[in-house]
């Protein structure tokens, strides 16, 4: 399997209610990058709340080989 020739990536989705999901493409704001760690994939997402901010840890290309990153959205955004 060639790693190059693909990209994963997520979308946050929420259930606040115990029911309904909702999606929040526009949170998020990632971009595949080029020539970057992340530009071919971006993999197990992790995220963690501390002070109001919600911050996602996740792995870049070869399933984190290349690098891993920080995305960050205040809690009151979603």
């Amino acid at each position: 399997m060639n790693l190059n020739t693909f990209y994963i990536d997520w979308t946050p989705v929420f259930m606040l209610d115990g029911i309904n999901w909702n999606r929040k493409d526009d949170v998020v704001g990632s971009q595949r990058s080029e020539n970057e760690f992340d530009s071919n994939m971006t993999c197990y997402p992790n995220i963690a709340e501390l002070d109001n901010m919600l911050y996602m840890f996740y792995n870049g290309n070869r399933f984190g080989q290349e690098g891993f990153g920080l995305a960050s959205v205040p809690r009151a955004e979603i």
